[in-house]
């Protein structure tokens, strides 16, 4: 049972409803069970329940639809609420696009942290038209000039014995600092608030013994305590309604559905293409580039290139087609098909000699092997560039447009990887990149991690579980140093260099040896938890962090996500 403001006085256990009739008189129970069963009493609405919960005992109401059906059955739609709700509990909206939250009560402050449009903060005004957050650090204001930031309102925070807080007429609490307000208003001596991904969850917050919870799924919309089952849990409502934003957590499910619907818009990107098949000489572009020579030329450089070639040459009517062999390696590796054919072993080889050099190609990059050609009407060399630059590549995308970039592309090609990805943590984690080896020659404003985790502690101190990527093992080894025993740190496997990726191994990332399947394997793990990652921090002058920037922004597309979510460490400021 869970703790609560006055446990040792509730006068009402977990007992089922009828059970809870027998307390009355014999007859009017029995016609109050038959009235209520098949709908003859109109019973008491939830909203008349909550009016009266004050009473000295738990409340026992019924929702203003006492009736509901289930497998052709009519089954009673019943709730108990806890003694003690608490009413006039201050919360405010957010009404502002986006809100900044700031050090200091003033706008020249530095800015610690991102609100979003219908977002519900909890907090005090403490200094003029300034709010101080509760449970989280920062100030945010109410107003600039005539321009209103903030809205506030009250609500009632409710503990429910039983049912839903649907089925009560109130809302659950989805947002983490209203969560804890609401168990801390209702008596709960709770600081923190873990988040529970299991099957057995009601919606939102809860509590359960002792300890507080935040059930996180979205599939769980409507879900109560499961009263019938002796469940320990006891759902916290609200009289006010929270937008529903999601900390950018996915799991293999929901990244499923995502894949499927990338895949309807690379379907409708395709349709508004020219179709290869309805010429009389189709172009076809033969591939051979495996995944082990994107790893070893740069992956995210080569699939920059990749994937701009794919929309170009689709967009210019040509179909793509690789050898037998190459077509199992790609798979091997749980990577998207781009193909539209495969050629036999036997004949690839004389196939791809015969066939000429096709669009606008770096041959410098690709040197020493070009990794394709074309056979028949090669798309124009010239017109790559103004495709690149012209709304059909960089435009909204279906259905008004053709490609949306190359966002689609990118997830495609590592959907059935992050698919069968097991993520690090199977909750809310921040995945930091950090360049070293040859890329510090690049650019003198490489990662720091001091300052990386000064970033993390900055805007997620909520964040304790770390996702490292990166192609130092002395640089991974650092950071755990510095990040200390405070957080749950997890990294790729594959024993890399001590200092990273040898400047003399630029072109030669993976070694012709028996590691090259774990190179290449931790490279797409790295990727992957990139891309997967709640909360991402890197260099944008990274061509592999941006290809994780990428995906990451596709796959959690459709979500209302928590804002920011990503650091820009090269130029110092958020990249959501």
């Amino acid at each position: 049972m869970a703790h609560s403001v006055d446990a040792a006085n509730d006068s009402i256990h977990r007992t089922p409803l009828k059970q809870t009739l027998r307390w009355l008189p014999g007859a009017a129970a029995f016609v109050l069970t038959i009235g209520l069963w098949y709908g003859l009493l109109p019973g008491k609405t939830a909203s008349d329940m909550m009016k009266g919960a004050g009473s000295p005992h738990d409340a026992i109401g019924l929702s203003s639809a006492p009736l509901m059906k289930s497998r052709n059955r009519s089954k009673l739609v019943a709730f108990r609420m806890r003694r003690g709700i608490k009413r006039n509990s201050s919360e405010w909206e957010v009404v502002a696009g986006i809100l900044h939250v700031r050090t200091q009560p003033s706008i020249s402050s530095s800015l610690c942290g991102l609100k979003q449009q219908g977002q519900i903060l909890v907090g005090h005004n403490a200094a003029g038209n300034w709010v101080k957050l509760k449970h989280e650090p920062g100030w945010v204001a109410i107003s600039v000039g005539n321009t209103v930031l903030l809205r506030h309102r009250s609500v009632t925070y409710s503990q429910l014995l039983d049912g839903s807080c649907t089925d009560a007429a109130s809302f659950p609490i989805i947002e983490g600092t209203a969560c804890l307000a609401a168990a801390l208003a209702l008596g709960h001596h709770v600081e923190r608030l873990p988040s529970f991904k299991g099957k057995d969850q009601p919606e939102g917050c809860y509590i359960q013994g002792s300890e507080l919870w935040m059930g996180s799924k979205t599939r769980k919309r409507g879900h109560g305590i499961l009263w019938m089952q002796n469940s320990s849990s006891e759902q916290l409502c609200s009289s006010g309604r929270y937008a529903s934003i999601s900390d950018g957590y996915m799991d293999q499910q929901e990244v499923a559905v995502r894949m499927k619907q990338v895949a309807q818009s690379l379907s409708e990107s395709k349709r508004k293409c020219p179709s290869g098949s309805s010429q009389p000489n189709p172009c076809i572009v033969l591939w051979s580039m495996h995944a082990r020579d994107f790893v070893r030329k740069g992956f995210g450089a080569t699939m920059g290139l990749f994937e701009t070639l794919r929309a170009y040459s689709t967009y210019s009517g040509c179909t793509w087609a690789v050898s037998e062999a190459f077509a199992k390696d790609w798979t091997k590796w749980k990577l998207g098909l781009f193909w539209a054919s495969v050629v036999p072993n036997d004949q690839w080889q004389a196939r791809f000699a015969a066939a000429s050099i096709c669009g606008n190609l770096n041959v410098s990059f690709w040197s020493p092997l070009l990794p394709l050609k074309c056979e028949n009407n090669p798309p124009s060399a010239k017109g790559e560039g103004a495709f690149v630059r012209s709304p059909a590549c960089n435009g909204p995308g279906p259905p008004t447009g053709v490609f949306k970039g190359a966002y689609d592309l990118y997830t495609q090609t590592l959907g059935p990887r992050l698919q069968a990805y097991h993520t690090p943590f199977t909750e809310t984690y921040a995945a930091i990149h950090i360049r070293h080896g040859d890329k510090i020659y690049e650019s003198p404003k490489w990662l720091q991690l001091e300052s990386t985790v000064t970033i993390l502690k900055q805007y997620w101190p909520h964040v304790k579980n770390v996702f490292l990527a990166s192609g130092g093992a002395q640089v991974i080894s650092d950071a755990k140093m510095v990040l200390g025993s405070h957080y749950t740190i997890a990294t790729t496997s594959e024993m890399r260099w001590i200092s990273g990726t040898p400047e003399a191994n630029f072109n030669e990332r993976v070694h012709d040896d028996d590691d090259d399947d774990d190179a290449v394997d931790a490279v797409l793990d790295d990727i992957s938890g990139l891309a997967s990652a709640p909360v991402l921090i890197g260099a944008m002058n990274s061509n592999f962090f941006n290809t994780a920037l990428t995906i990451n922004v596709n796959l959690h597309a459709k979500l209302l996500r928590r804002k920011p979510w990503c650091w820009d460490v090269f130029h110092g400021r958020f990249c959501d």
